[in-house]
């Protein structure tokens, strides 16, 4: 999504993560332009919330539209989750 600005119009992310110094961030380049939903588990072992946050508030500094919703699950994609980012990309 970052290394090619632009070229990335929506995001879909489920229970992920952003590394800790993504490249195209570490180069200077912004996530302006880029639309993304990021829907997470509030009881995920496998990668935990926190996780999810630091990642999100890195793309909304680098100027991401993301919209984030956390939901009462575990380590897998609810039907609620599935509604709202059809709904997103709807939009």
């Amino acid at each position: 999504m970052l290394a090619n600005p632009g070229r990335v119009s929506d995001v879909l992310v489920f229970s992920g993560f952003l590394i800790a110094s993504p490249p195209a961030l570490a180069q200077g380049k912004t996530a302006a332009g880029v639309r993304g939903f990021w829907g997470h588990g509030t009881r995920d072992p496998s990668i935990p919330l926190a996780m999810a946050k630091k990642g999100r508030q890195r793309l909304l500094e680098a100027g991401a539209d993301l919209e984030t919703k956390n939901y009462e699950i575990g380590h897998w994609i609810a039907p609620e989750e599935i509604r709202d980012a059809m709904s997103f990309l709807e939009r």
